[in-house]
């Protein structure tokens, strides 16, 4: 009985300092749904609905050149996003997110996901912070 009402206040106590956290993922209030640009890049834009990200890319004179559409889950300050890769292996990549007033938001470690499958552009850092605008 003792050991039962330690781990009781040991959970309890683990959810009040933020370590654990009964908070649902929930994509359907999602503060990132909506159309994005990225700033200083004008070949690519990525919308965010209740369930996909969607990459567009454009080619040099503005007509969509292709789609990459992402699985993603919101969690606190952190977005997942879900793939399968060449080799059909399941992946997972994990991005931070702050907001910088009500139209920007900060993603650290998204070009990996804007520039998946593309040979055009590898200069990319995949940890920098991308800025998007909501369009």
């Amino acid at each position: 009985m003792k050991a039962k009402v330690l781990f009781i206040c040991m959970v309890i106590c683990a959810m009040m300092i933020g370590l654990a956290s009964c908070e649902t993922i929930d994509n359907e209030h999602s503060p990132l749904v909506g159309h994005w640009t990225i700033e200083g890049n004008t070949t690519r834009t990525i919308e965010f609905d209740h369930e996909n990200a969607t990459v567009t890319t454009y080619d040099n004179k503005g007509e969509v050149y292709g789609y990459t559409i992402f699985e993603y889950i919101i969690n606190r300050k952190k977005v997942y996003f879900g793939f399968y890769t060449p080799d059909l292996q399941w992946y997972v990549h994990e991005c931070d997110y702050r907001f910088d007033g009500d139209n920007y938001v900060i993603i650290t470690g998204l070009n990996p996901i804007l520039y998946y499958g593309s040979a055009t552009d590898s200069s990319y850092n995949p940890n920098a912070e991308v800025t998007l605008k909501r369009k």
